[in-house]
């Protein structure tokens, strides 16, 4: 929360924080230069309501508890907030926070999951999110000159089994290919694929 404030300021955003502990919270005004930073339970309504969180852009629960965070931005939406975003720490809570009403949930842990696994990856892969408890990765690959796939209709491109394109983005463009479309040098395709197919799909695109 620290963190994410300095660098609002920096952006001029005028932001309110919320802390429950005193000490914590004289320690956080310390710190900060234009934040106002108020003693308080960012799950009390009237608390909110006392500070015209209705006329806020965007509410952001960072606090160390997943569900408080979830449910303080319920209430932040409830209350008028027009964006609202819990970070929480279980990644399988980013799709319960969704589903909920939360406009975006993030996963600290999932993200830094997925930049390592980006950078380990080879090839002119882009991008890596791994969904469904690690069995599936959704990766952003693009298709080189020299790939084997440049030039090919889609269905004749051999695919792995268990591998799906569902987008290709060309000329800044994104669109839904089917079997008789033609993959281009330099296109990006977006891939929902098991594990296992990975070097595969790299060496195809290479």
């Amino acid at each position: 929360g620290l963190m994410l404030t300095q660098m609002l300021e920096q952006l001029g955003i005028d932001v309110l924080l919320v802390e429950q502990k005193r000490e914590r919270a004289k320690f956080l005004s310390e710190k900060l230069r234009r934040t106002l930073v108020l003693v308080g339970d960012g799950t009390d309504a009237n608390l909110l309501r006392g500070e015209n969180i209705d006329t806020a852009d965007a509410f952001i629960g960072t606090s160390g508890d997943d569900e408080d965070n979830i449910i303080s931005g319920l209430l932040a939406k409830e209350l008028g907030v027009k964006t609202c975003v819990a970070v929480v720490e279980r990644p399988e809570y980013t799709t319960i926070g969704e589903r909920l009403g939360i406009d975006v949930v993030v996963s600290p842990r999932q993200l830094t999951v997925n930049e390592i696994v980006r950078y380990v990856r080879r090839g002119n892969v882009k991008s890596v999110a791994i969904l469904e408890k690690e069995k599936v990765e959704l990766i952003e690959l693009e298709a080189s000159h020299e790939s084997e796939i440049a030039g090919k209709k889609l269905k004749d491109a051999r695919f792995p089994r268990g591998s799906i394109v569902g987008c290709v983005l060309r000329g800044g463009k994104f669109f839904l290919p089917r079997g008789e479309d033609t993959i281009e040098a330099g296109d990006t395709l977006i891939v929902f694929t098991v594990v296992e197919n990975i070097p595969k799909l790299e060496k195809i695109l290479m």
